[in-house]
């Protein structure tokens, strides 16, 4: 399939999220689940669609990089409001429990992580308030195949002991900022969406070119691509 043909059926598929109410968890995790079922089924379309990506180098400089997890975006709705990332995550990622802007629906492709909810952002703000730290609700461990919807106001973590791949398809966004627990400052330290941060900020995180090349061969060993 031809980098051209792929971006056109990648648009077909995810044509559907354009009509996702993502106020409703159960129409979400449905619809979602039809389009990742469409990308994995779709032949060789989500590699294809991941190559056109790296060999673009993003292209949108949306793509990230953080030291044990990358993002590669592969698709947005015409107002950037909606997207489809790949995420890899490397053996001893870990995150602090934190809240989202908008919600998603994540499927797991290979690997698998340690998925830790705290509760609704208000009662975690209010333990912080109290100086205590978030408590573990609810724990589970995400393997291949696995696939949830998690609505922005829950608090939750990751952790992966072995390289790990998913797809997540998040909605729009309906805060300017979230928040993340800071076991160092014993309190919640604010963060504001990429449209809010100073280019310093974002070139920080912005993937560099070589480690598409990097992301690539991971891609490969894990058979996505």
């Amino acid at each position: 399939m031809s980098d051209r043909t792929a971006h056109g059926a990648i648009d077909d598929v995810l044509r559907a999220a354009l009509k996702i109410d993502w106020t409703d968890a159960g129409a979400a995790y449905r619809i979602s689940g039809g389009i990742f079922d469409a990308l994995e089924g779709g032949g060789d379309l989500l590699a294809t669609r991941i190559r056109e990506v790296i060999a673009r180098r993003g292209a949108g400089g949306d793509c990230e990089s953080y030291e044990q997890m990358d993002k590669l975006v592969l698709w947005q709705s015409e107002d950037r409001s909606l997207r489809l990332r790949l995420h890899v995550f490397h053996p001893g990622f870990f995150d602090r429990p934190h809240n989202h802007r908008w919600s998603f629906v994540s499927r797991i492709l290979t690997g698998g992580y340690l998925h830790s909810l705290y509760g609704s952002e208000e009662t975690v703000a209010e333990q912080a308030r109290a100086g205590h730290a978030p408590l573990s609700r609810f724990v589970r461990q995400e393997t291949p195949g696995t696939q949830y919807f998690l609505e922005h106001s829950l608090v939750h973590s990751l952790s992966a002991d072995r390289v790990s791949v998913s797809l997540l398809l998040r909605g729009p966004s309906v805060k300017d900022d979230y928040f993340t627990w800071s076991a160092a400052a014993g309190r919640l330290v604010q963060s504001r969406g990429a449209a809010q941060e100073n280019t310093a900020d974002r070139a920080a995180k912005t993937m560099p070119d070589a480690r598409f090349d990097q992301v690539l061969d991971v891609l490969v060993r894990e058979g996505i691509v």
